[in-house]
């Protein structure tokens, strides 16, 4: 009888414990609600940043995207020479957009964000490298990753009240002096989050490629004070003056 009561409290308590683990937050089941909104929206759906992608590979979330340090250079691990990255504009529109599964090493199903882009013909996957999106405070869900690269803003939209060089920038992939935090993010996307705790400080850290970093500095008005990018070469300023 107690060895019944025991394995009874037992399951009980595995199950107060799983219960616990599963439990989402306030902001994780918005985020959800917003995912699934963009999703299932009868409004036309558009990118809300730029995006980089290496040829017609699977898309990676940090952005990175210097042609310069992929073409004929083996930084990228496996990038054969020659591989190209080429910039999907913001506000492009997007035809299908879904939730899928692909397997990332040693079989194990990683989630991916499936969408299709009005003029092509393929699918292209947007996934995340999780070391990347994440710190000691929290880390991007995959329907966050979806809510920050789709929108139902179109280009205009999403670049009101910009000035007329900043959306030059945006329609570059570039970044000047001067540009608003807001611009920066349309230009650039999202920052990896595993070193940018916060979007709102007064440094960005962005990739160029797996190994040279780019900080973007901005004043006390939320304006582009310069950007500088650390690599083998040493340091170099990579802003529009």
């Amino acid at each position: 009888m107690k060895a019944l009561q025991f394995l009874l409290f037992s399951m009980m308590f595995a199950l107060i414990l799983l219960s616990c683990a599963v439990q989402k937050t306030e902001a994780e089941i918005r985020m959800e609600e917003l995912a699934n909104n963009l999703i299932n929206s009868e409004e036309p759906i558009y990118l809300a940043h730029n995006l980089w992608q290496i040829d017609d590979w699977d898309i990676e979330a940090m952005n990175i995207k210097s042609k310069e340090l992929v073409r004929g250079n083996p930084v990228f691990g496996n990038v054969r020479p020659g591989s190209e990255i080429h910039m999907i504009p913001a506000g492009t529109a997007i035809e299908y957009v879904m939730f899928d599964y692909r397997y990332r090493g040693h079989g194990v199903p990683a989630p991916y964000i499936l969408f299709k882009v009005r003029e092509k013909s393929k699918y292209d996957f947007l996934g995340m490298i999780p070391k990347y999106q994440k710190n000691n405070q929290r880390e991007v869900s995959i329907e966050e990753l979806l809510v920050r690269t789709f929108t139902t803003k179109t280009f205009d939209e999403l670049t009101a009240g910009m000035k007329p060089e900043e959306i030059e920038n945006i329609r570059n992939g570039t970044i000047q002096k001067g540009m608003s935090r807001d611009a920066v993010i349309v230009s650039w996307g999202y920052p990896p989050l595993h070193a940018n705790p916060s979007l709102s400080g007064r440094h960005l850290y962005y990739w160029k490629n797996y190994w040279v970093k780019e900080l973007v500095d901005f004043d006390e008005n939320d304006r582009v004070l310069q950007s500088t990018w650390y690599g083998t070469e040493g340091n170099s300023v990579d802003v529009i003056e």
